[in-house]
């Protein structure tokens, strides 16, 4: 893949508006670069809306919250670059004081497409750690009846609902004593948040399937958020459907050993630990 048009997207509370700086300048000699709105306004550019941000490449630059916030903000299906400057940085493939090493590796091609499954649930919201779905008052139990490609699978209370992706599973569901999945799983996880009856256990179900999940206790009202942004909320006996996204997330990764399987299962042991 040629790459001609590259993408900078940042965090709103970016303070290093140095490090934006050097990218724009070790950018411009090889690509047209374009900043969404957030990033243009730091260092007085002319800024492109996110949504309408059309690129080859988006380097997304903040934490972990920042890359989740990017991809559910733009439209098209970029490879994504994050630079780290937030704690974890799990999903970031660079620290600032690598930028100009992983820009000299893609002018020469010298990278990978790590990709990873999205979800999505009407009207065309993606999440690509999980989907989830909460009471809106707190302390408050709701009742989900579950179904997979329309046949019952579950009828549980719980304080909440998990539907993680592989990515995802390293997160929310593992300290809900959800399984981790390896990227390359073809599968989702269905994590119930506090279950009522401890028999309730997480299920692992083809990411191939339908989940629908339905609210049936009445007067209970809950928030559907897809990875920790609320999308709306739901009223009693309201019905959410959750697929997987045509698109998968295309990630640049520049270490080489991420094309081991037994090294890949070693990072996702490591960072389910430091969370």
């Amino acid at each position: 893949m040629k790459i001609r048009t590259v993408g900078v997207a940042t965090n709103p509370d970016l303070k290093n508006i140095k490090l934006l700086k050097t990218l724009n300048a070790l950018l411009e000699p090889h690509f047209t670069v374009l900043f969404s709105k957030t990033a243009a306004k730091k260092i007085g550019k002319k800024g492109t809306p996110l949504p309408e941000l059309e690129c080859d490449i988006l380097f997304s630059v903040g934490g972990d919250g920042t890359l989740l916030s990017v991809l559910q903000s733009i439209r098209n299906n970029p490879l994504i670059l994050g630079i780290n400057t937030g704690r974890v940085g799990y999903l970031n493939e660079l620290a600032p004081k690598n930028i100009e090493n992983g820009i000299k590796n893609l002018l020469s091609g010298n990278y990978t497409i790590d990709k990873r499954t999205r979800l999505t649930t009407p009207p065309n919201k993606t999440a690509l750690n999980e989907i989830s779905i909460h009471p809106k008052k707190s302390a408050s139990l709701l009742e989900f009846y579950i179904t997979l490609n329309d046949y019952p699978i579950a009828n549980l209370r719980a304080d909440g609902l998990l539907i993680s992706t592989p990515t995802g599973s390293t997160g929310y569901n593992l300290s809900q004593g959800g399984p981790i999945l390896h990227p390359d799983t073809h599968a989702f996880v269905i994590t119930p948040i506090s279950p009522f009856l401890r028999s309730h256990s997480p299920i692992v179900v083809p990411d191939t399937a339908q989940i629908t999940v339905r609210l049936i206790r009445p007067n209970k009202r809950a928030c559907l958020v897809a990875d920790s942004n609320v999308l709306q909320e739901l009223e009693p006996h309201s019905e959410i459907k959750i697929t997987r996204h045509k698109k998968d997330a295309q990630f640049v990764r520049f270490d080489s050993h991420a094309r081991d399987k037994h090294a890949a299962y070693n990072r996702l042991f490591s960072a389910a630990h430091k969370k």
